[in-house]
């Protein structure tokens, strides 16, 4: 008996180890984003210059189908679907990626310097949840459905 709750205990502490789909996604796109921190520089500043953002006040948000063709092919590489940028007090550009079965996860940069996204910063609050990658950079899972 006495083995058979040892065994079950150490299954729960070997499954409960093991990172989720969640963790190893995140840990996958901060890799991504450090190791090609000057791509991703690039393209925002790219974004940040396009006419669908120039022609907006405030706020532009978009799928990548309704930007031009280089951009569009650039965004579909990276797995990108939609856009959001903001720039009333200070720019923010977000970029979504497919829904995955625990949320919508994102990558954004700001100009500002903003707490959550600073390198190593983990925050959350409800169903949201950010990792500073630096740089202005962060990685938000957004768990709610809604």
């Amino acid at each position: 008996m006495k083995s058979y709750f040892f065994c079950l205990l150490m299954c729960l502490i070997l499954f409960s180890c093991k990172p989720t789909e969640r963790e190893q996604l995140v840990e996958e796109k901060i890799k991504m984003i450090n190791s090609n921190m000057e791509e991703w520089n690039e393209l925002t500043e790219k974004r940040l210059k396009t006419d669908f953002v120039k022609n907006k006040r405030g706020y532009a948000s978009s799928y990548i189908e309704q930007l031009d063709l280089a951009l569009q092919e650039e965004l579909e590489s990276k797995g990108i679907i939609s856009i959001d940028v903001r720039w009333e007090n200070c720019t923010y550009v977000q970029y979504y990626y497919e829904r995955y079965s625990f949320g919508m996860v994102s990558i954004s940069w700001e100009a500002c310097d903003a707490e959550h996204s600073k390198k190593g910063v983990n925050k959350q609050r409800m169903l949201i949840e950010t990792w500073g990658i630096g740089n202005g950079w962060s990685i938000l899972v957004d768990s709610d459905w809604i």
